[in-house]
């Protein structure tokens, strides 16, 4: 599994922590304020931002954690106060003391797509700031329609930001964007629930340092991708191997009307396709593991390569919202989309 971490606003001796309302045996610690929980007792084991292989083992035979979304809860046991919540990514809420997420869980034979955030779900990497803060979907055009076609042609789609856990550009806000602002226009595509992954970071301000001063995030990046491609490596018989991806969505269990109508018209639209998804695959993918990667600059290519994306599945989304294929040998993308993003039907 990736790691599953939740910070609080104090430290907190003990949290419980549930899966689809089945408490967990191993119980977490956080041993200061904004510091991760983490598993074990401090003593006898090495704390752990995972739980142990038994445990996992023991949610997936008795059926407590089941193939997709899954929900997690995060409660201190003695009153610890927290910050917003989101998956292996959470911070407690402050009002109930608990962080809410979700883990995703994948089989081995999935084919995983990542997209990047700022600069391409958004317009541009200051953009997107400003249209979160003000609620406006800045987006690029077309890309909610490309992340459902992804999703509904079987990839499993997630997001991967430089953002930081924590702070008003946080996780909390950023997955309220993504999953309740973030639409196409005209065609009312909204981005599929998924997982998102950020910085550990608990303010804005730190992780605006890792990546404007000392240029970290292609490495934080780099770093996370490489451990959720270990999750799919030795390939193993999907009957037998499961890949943990926690993450969140801000979508409810039950989908709003919106929603379900994308979804559907994902399942029944055109069958004209965008570059993109011919290099992903016309049908359904044919490979597992890490399969393509979306973003908007060098270092997000640097990072997918870095993760063993094939080349010919990196694409950049310029500032046209064109998709151009990287091109490793001359540190640009090969233009090869037409206009915009959308893949075929009323999008975009």
């Amino acid at each position: 599994s990736s790691d599953w971490r939740v910070v609080f606003r104090s430290a907190v001796p003990e949290v419980r922590v549930s899966i689809n309302g089945t408490a967990l045996p191993e119980r977490m610690r956080a041993a200061a304020a904004d510091a991760p929980a983490q598993f074990g007792d401090g003593d006898a084991e090495t704390p752990r931002l995972v739980p142990s292989e038994a445990t996992l083992r023991a949610l997936l035979e008795s059926g407590a954690m089941l193939p997709g979304r899954n929900a997690i809860s995060y409660t201190p046991a003695m009153g610890g106060k927290g910050e917003g919540g989101e998956g292996s990514h959470g911070i407690g809420d402050g009002a109930a003391h608990s962080a809410v997420a979700h883990l995703h869980l994948w089989e081995s034979s999935t084919a995983a797509v990542v997209f990047d955030v700022d600069g391409t779900v958004t317009q541009a990497d200051i953009s997107g700031h400003i249209g979160q803060q003000l609620g406006v979907p800045l987006l690029h055009r077309g890309v909610c329609e490309l992340a459902c076609r992804l999703e509904a042609r079987g990839y499993a789609v997630f997001f991967l930001s430089a953002r930081p856990l924590a702070g008003p550009t946080g996780i909390a806000s950023t997955r309220h964007f993504l999953f309740r602002v973030a639409r196409d226009s005209p065609s009312g595509f909204g981005l599929p629930p998924c997982p998102v992954l950020t910085t550990p970071h608990t303010s804005t301000l730190s992780a605006l340092m890792d990546e404007v001063v000392l240029k970290a995030s292609a490495r934080f990046k780099a770093d996370t991708l490489r451990r959720i491609a270990s999750l799919f490596t030795p390939p193993q018989p999907a009957s037998t191997a499961a890949a943990a991806l926690p993450g969140d969505s801000a979508i409810a269990d039950a989908p709003t009307a919106a929603a379900a109508t994308a979804a559907t018209a994902t399942a029944t639209a055109a069958t004209a396709t965008s570059p993109a998804l011919e290099a992903c695959g016309a049908v359904s993918p044919c490979r597992g593991g890490l399969y393509a990667g979306f973003g908007n600059r060098a270092k997000d290519a640097t990072a997918y390569l870095s993760a063993d994306i094939p080349p010919s599945h990196v694409f950049i989304i310029n500032a046209k919202s064109r998709v151009a294929l990287w091109s490793q040998g001359h540190g640009s993308g090969r233009q090869r989309g037409g206009e915009g993003v959308p893949t075929g039907g009323s999008g975009g």
